[in-house]
């Protein structure tokens, strides 16, 4: 009877132990197959922004886009603020923080990026999923690829098919006159 007891005792034991280890296998694979932690593209504090963080923001920004648009006569910096403002909550958002990113513009922009969370809507279902998005220099490159980007989707491609009708004669001299017509 004693020496039932002592493999019974070893078989708990054995028992234990592979249970014990298959566990920590499964924890240590768990912890890799686990995303990096990144942080929200929309996390800022929740206080109020006050009336100077503001008007500071929009004069930050602001000053670039207004000789951007001196320079090249394309995106209005009206459009470039107010999308700053709405994209970065006036400068609060991590991705504009860390990445001097405040449209939310994801790729690469010259190979630098950084990852953030973000809230998307596929098939008709929110979900959250890790992005890249462009990291800048500095809020004068952001608003430079800003306005290119802009340009090159949305002002070049309406400009060549409703006003021209024709892709091939959209040149760059142009739309800047058609741009100037509309702008005056």
């Amino acid at each position: 009877m004693h020496r039932k007891t002592w493999w019974v005792i070893c078989l708990l034991l054995i028992t234990t132990a592979v249970i014990s280890a298959g566990l920590a296998v499964r924890n240590r694979h768990q912890a890799v197959k686990q995303p990096p932690r990144a942080p929200e593209t929309t996390q800022y504090s929740r206080q109020p922004v006050t009336v100077k963080q503001k008007n500071r923001f929009i004069r930050r920004i602001s000053a670039p886009a207004v000789a951007n648009f001196q320079r090249n006569r394309i995106i209005l910096p009206s459009v470039v603020v107010a999308q700053a403002v709405l994209e970065s909550h006036y400068g609060l958002s991590t991705l504009y923080r860390a990445a001097k990113n405040p449209f939310g513009i994801k790729g690469s922009y010259h190979g630098k990026s950084m990852a953030f969370y973000t809230h998307e809507v596929i098939n008709g279902k929110p979900i959250r999923v890790l992005a890249n998005f462009r990291k800048y220099p500095n809020l004068k490159a952001a608003i430079n690829d800003h306005n290119q980007l802009l340009h090159r989707k949305f002002v070049k491609q309406k400009i060549c098919s409703v006003i021209e009708r024709r892709p091939a004669y959209c040149s760059k001299t142009a739309m800047r006159r058609i741009l100037i017509m509309q702008l005056n």
